[in-house]
């Protein structure tokens, strides 16, 4: 009997984990009061000069003009990467009062410290900090987390819901926690906005790092921000102290883990070694032109929207999952009031065509509504996808969509034929790549291939005349655990706009399309029957045969309806998974099917 309790007592072990010992508060105030003014301040910082205005000036001027009862907003959208990182170090550098910073993934590389940096010039020179990262998004170590704790007391860091008060928590620790509080693990800040003096921000889907802003020589988004000018930054304001103040955001020194570092920081090397690594090459460029007015004004002021309609920024409230308040989640709310009012089509883009029960049932109810309704969805084929086993929970629900839904379904190729126009560094990105010789993961990298390139983007069309942009992957658990925010534009050129930049993506030389596989009588009727009741299966999917396959336009050809009695004239099946060059990789995505369905409510 002894040998049972053995596994017993491991899994106690485990689940009990190590606790972090608990850091002398006294000693932690005393380090934070030694270095936070001192040594980053006077040691390695040149003194930066109080930034020109910038030529975004004029437009703030007009937004909040005390003497118009209704002022306007201006809005840009920002669907590069390099501009995206661009306009965000040059808004840092125009701040004279406030920067609020919130995001769910903070990476550890050279763009992330870079944004960092800039932070901290503009500490010096007065400007009020304050951050919030979600706690499953903080890729730095300790070490790290400390020394950006000392960076300046005009800086103040939070953590969004940590775990066991830690700002890396272990596998044990998160295994630990998701048994027994499954609900409070799972609830994160998915929210991404940059604030300057409460009067310009940018949102949308960026994260910070690399591979959101066309720098990562592997993989690059394609992402989507908006810039936007004008009051309806209150809401903004409004939603991030919101969350600054929630009970379960924590300033980064509090934690555990990070207090016991700071106190063992001896010097102020340690603290210089966190700003004082040289600048890569590639950011120099985007260093110069975030400040190179004339850069600024051909590439967001010549381009920005005065908004004509109404405009309004909507954001869940922290805590989401800890009651059933529909308030707390609006995001969800809104998106569906602006769905369900559609008359004439739907233009979708997202990362994870992932629905949940009741937002395929708000859509059947709009299809039986409008039977001409047209829904258009652009996002990632498997190649192009950054998560597998999220792809293969969207594979599982082809079939509804297509099918029940008429979703005409184009799946971006992981090279797109505009890959130069979607990213304009893809050469500099590929010569990089070629000279890595390897991909992150070891395997071996083609010579004449550049980075990969996925869909990160959360955005929608209404009719053309609606347009929303956030951080909504359009998927369960954006509906159920994370919270997101967005900005709606009740207007037609902002929604045209849109509307153009994601139709771009659904042409042939850039996506593949979804539609179902030429039908053999009889074998077909009872293929899809078998396949129907093997997909509805919680956990196995077991039935080989598809309804659904990827098609290619033939050469010469031109486009037509998925229901053109020539559509196999014009079109060639490419398998399930077409551009996939390793069939295990195939086979990968084939097994996450068939053993992932319990997990729709929460991937």
């Amino acid at each position: 009997m002894k040998h049972f309790y053995i596994p017993f007592v491991m899994l106690m072990i485990a689940l009990t984990g190590c606790s972090t010992p608990k850091p002398d508060p006294a000693k932690v105030a005393e380090t934070i009061r030694l270095y936070a003014d001192t040594s980053i301040e006077r040691a390695f910082f040149e003194d930066p000069e109080i930034f020109n205005d910038s030529p975004f000036k004029p437009l703030v001027d007009l937004a909040f003009e005390k003497e118009r009862i209704t002022p306007p907003h201006f809005v840009n959208i920002i669907n590069h990467g390099d501009d995206a990182f661009i306009s965000r170090i040059h808004l840092i550098r125009s701040a004279q009062k406030t920067i609020l910073f919130q995001t769910f993934i903070w990476q550890n590389d050279e763009s992330a410290n870079f944004f960092f940096r800039e932070l901290l010039i503009a500490a010096r020179r007065g400007v009020k900090i304050k951050i919030i990262v979600d706690q499953l998004g903080i890729r730095h170590n300790n070490e790290t987390s400390a020394l950006a704790v000392l960076s300046h007391s005009n800086v103040e860091f939070k953590v969004y819901n940590p775990t066991y008060d830690k700002a890396q928590s272990s596998t044990i620790d998160l295994a630990r926690a998701g048994i027994v509080q499954f609900g409070d693990v799972n609830q994160r800040m998915h929210n991404k906005v940059l604030i300057i003096d409460n009067m310009i921000a940018i949102t949308g889907g960026r994260n910070i790092g690399n591979k959101y802003f066309d720098l990562a020589p592997d993989y690059t988004f394609k992402d989507r921000d908006i810039l936007v000018i004008g009051r309806t930054l209150e809401k903004m304001v409004y939603s991030f102290y919101e969350y600054w103040n929630y009970d379960k955001t924590v300033y980064l020194s509090e934690l555990h883990d990070v207090a016991l570092e700071l106190t063992e920081i001896q010097s102020i090397p340690a603290v210089a070694k966190f700003i004082d690594a040289p600048i890569n090459p590639v950011l120099k460029d985007f260093d110069r032109l975030a400040s190179d007015d004339d850069y600024i004004q051909k590439n967001f002021i010549d381009n920005v929207f005065e908004v004509k309609g109404r405009i309004a920024f909507v954001a869940d409230e922290p805590g989401k999952t800890e009651n059933d308040d529909p308030k707390s989640k609006s995001t969800d709310s809104d998106a569906e009031k602006a769905i369900y009012s559609a008359e004439t089509s739907l233009i979708i883009q997202t990362p994870y065509l992932v629905f949940s029960k009741a937002a395929l049932k708000g859509l059947k109810k709009l299809r039986k509504h409008n039977p001409d309704f047209k829904i258009i969805a652009s996002t990632n084929s498997l190649p192009a996808a950054d998560h597998m086993a999220v792809y293969s929970i969207a594979y599982k629900q082809k079939k509804k969509l297509v099918k029940n839904l008429k979703f005409n379904i184009y799946e971006l190729k992981p090279t797109p034929e505009d890959v130069h126009d979607m990213v304009r560094r893809y050469d500099i990105l590929t010569q990089k790549k070629i000279a890595m010789g390897k991909s992150d993961d070891g395997s071996i990298i083609s010579e004449t291939k550049g980075p990969v390139v996925g869909i990160h983007a959360k955005s929608f069309v209404i009719d053309s005349k609606i347009a929303w942009i956030g951080s909504h992957n359009f998927d369960p658990r954006s509906a159920n655990y994370n919270t997101e925010l967005a900005v709606i534009i009740w207007d037609e050129a902002v929604a045209k706009a849109l509307e153009e930049n994601i139709l771009r993506d659904t042409l042939p030389e850039n996506s593949w399309l979804i539609s179902r596989k030429r039908q053999v009588p009889i074998i077909s009727y009872f293929s899809g029957i078998i396949g129907s009741i093997s997909r509805a299966l919680p956990v196995f999917d077991i039935w080989p045969f598809r309804y659904c396959t990827s098609y290619e336009l033939n050469e010469g050809m031109e486009p037509v309806s998925r229901n053109h009695p020539d559509f196999w004239k014009h079109y060639k099946d490419m398998g399930a998974f077409p551009g996939i060059n390793m069939s295990a990789k195939a086979m990968q995505a084939r097994l996450t099917t068939a053993m992932g369905g319990f997990a729709i409510p929460i991937i």
